[in-house]
């Protein structure tokens, strides 16, 4: 969790260095099942689906998780604005 009197980059190398530690340690932040439903949407399976779709879908689960992850543990004083908005815009249907 970002601290109240933290700085927002601070937070924001942090958030990245630890996402690259997982990384670097062999751990991955998506997994089998993830992926698999992300290659439905373009009615693929691992059987049937290139190395580069696979990488895509695993590159998209991962950008979709850390934006939420990210914002999840943004202090929320300094982005309640935004995250109302996203909370709002999800509840409405709205994909931003």
């Amino acid at each position: 969790m970002q601290e109240k009197n933290s700085r927002h980059k601070g937070f924001c190398d942090h958030f990245n260095n630890s996402v690259e530690v997982v990384e670097h340690c062999g751990g991955s932040l998506v997994d089998y099942n993830d992926v698999e439903n992300e290659l439905t949407v373009d009615s693929l399976t691992f059987c049937t689906a290139t190395d580069e779709k696979i990488t895509q879908a695993k590159q998209i689960l991962k950008d979709k998780l850390l934006g939420v992850s990210y914002l999840m543990y943004v202090e929320g004083i300094k982005f309640g604005n935004l995250l109302e908005d996203v909370k709002n815009a999800y509840l409405t249907g709205v994909d931003q």
